[in-house]
């Protein structure tokens, strides 16, 4: 095996990375990488039809610099709810995983039911 990369750490870096892995969830992760899209990708249609609590979202959205007042003011006029999110959709086009991950916490914080049992939906058919 050929090494490709080396760096070194110094010990409060260490223990950044230390501590942002232990904050993972590692199954959670590998079992989004399994299926090569993230959750909120995966289930669009689902999140689209079934998220009841997206003001607390949005407002997540917000204050995580991941939409602008522009967007969220553009968000919060329309109705119903299913509209909502698929304009949501259309401003992720241009996210990452770690801003589709920061959704997807938003997303469980405010609609805790529905995320499980999409979570249980994902753990059946692995």
């Amino acid at each position: 095996m050929d090494t490709i990369w080396e760096s070194c750490l110094t010990q409060s870096e260490l223990k950044e990375v230390t501590e942002l892995f232990s904050s993972l969830s590692i199954q959670k992760v590998a079992a989004s990488h399994c299926s090569r899209r993230h959750f909120v990708d995966r289930h669009r249609e689902a999140l689209i039809q079934r998220t009841s609590d997206i003001s607390s979202v949005l407002d997540g959205l917000l204050s995580q610099k991941l939409l602008t007042q522009e967007q969220y003011d553009t968000l919060r006029s329309i109705r119903p709810h299913q509209e909502v999110m698929r304009h949501l959709y259309g401003y992720m086009t241009i996210w990452g995983y770690s801003d589709k991950q920061k959704f997807y916490q938003a997303l469980k914080t405010n609609n805790e039911p529905l995320i499980r049992d999409l979570e249980e939906e994902d753990t059946i058919r692995m």
